[in-house]
């Protein structure tokens, strides 16, 4: 299962809802507890109340964090942004693995605001809908369709034959031994060993008969490269997404529009 499409239910909570402060008071960003006890653990940082948790830093940090950004320093509630489902929540990044992979890296490594609960079902039917959009964004770039590895059809047969012979060894009829013991004694004959032991059938169970083809790009790097507005694409899967989903539980000021 690729990673975008794993969809893992949360352990913790997406949005930890701890507050940091300033040494002046000021409220700078939000955390998770994680965090906020990496924070207290090495002294940088005092409690100021525990429930909810605000804890205020000892050191004047570099930035301001998001002291004027109401976004990032309201609570944030851990339901599906969709129907509002308060359990098997699952992350969804708005812009799909597959393209923001490509981004520059400062975009890439600053996406919180495009990082959404879902529940499990309701990511399930939005990736439906997105796989179908990321078709229309293939030929609408026109990205050629191929296959990033080339598989060597002899060598794979080997390698599921010795598979099988380590997997079932003890019910496989004789017939059928016979046809994937010969499948592997053929291979190695051809490299001038006339006898084949388990150590052999091990070692032709981990062939790797997948290559990579040579100077392949991505169907997500092939577009990403091709944009000439990043922004605007990363706004056309959130409008994607609200148009789909329709989703009646967003985090207050989330906005289509809002800047990268």
């Amino acid at each position: 299962m690729s990673k975008e499409h794993s969809h893992n239910t949360l352990k913790i909570p997406l949005y930890g809802n701890c507050r940091v402060q300033n040494p002046d008071g000021t409220h700078i960003f939000n955390c998770g507890e994680k965090k906020a006890q990496w924070y207290l653990k090495r002294s940088l940082a005092e409690v100021i109340t525990a429930t909810p948790l605000v804890i205020r830093l000892n050191f004047v940090p570099n930035g301001k964090g998001h002291a004027d950004d109401s976004f990032y320093l309201q609570d944030r509630q851990n339901i599906c942004v969709c129907c509002g489902r308060l359990d098997s929540l699952t992350k969804h990044h708005v812009v799909p693995y597959c393209y923001r992979r490509f981004f520059p890296a400062g975009l890439k490594n600053h996406t919180a605001y495009d990082v959404l609960p879902l529940c499990y079902e309701c990511h399930e039917k939005y990736e439906t809908s997105a796989h179908k959009f990321k078709k229309q964004l293939t030929a609408e770039y026109d990205v050629p369709k191929e296959k990033g590895t080339v598989v060597d059809t002899e060598l794979k047969n080997v390698c599921l034959a010795a598979s099988a012979l380590l997997r079932h060894k003890e019910n496989i009829p004789n017939e059928r031994y016979e046809y994937l013991i010969g499948t592997v004694r053929k291979y190695y004959e051809a490299q001038g060993q006339l006898t084949v032991d388990l150590v052999d059938i091990e070692r032709a169970a981990t062939l790797e008969y997948n290559t990579q083809r040579e100077n392949y790009k991505p169907e997500g790097q092939s577009i990403v490269e091709s944009l000439n507005d990043i922004e605007a694409f990363v706004k056309r899967w959130r409008q994607h997404f609200l148009d789909t989903m329709q989703p009646q539980h967003m985090p207050k000021y989330w906005v289509v529009e809002r800047p990268l």
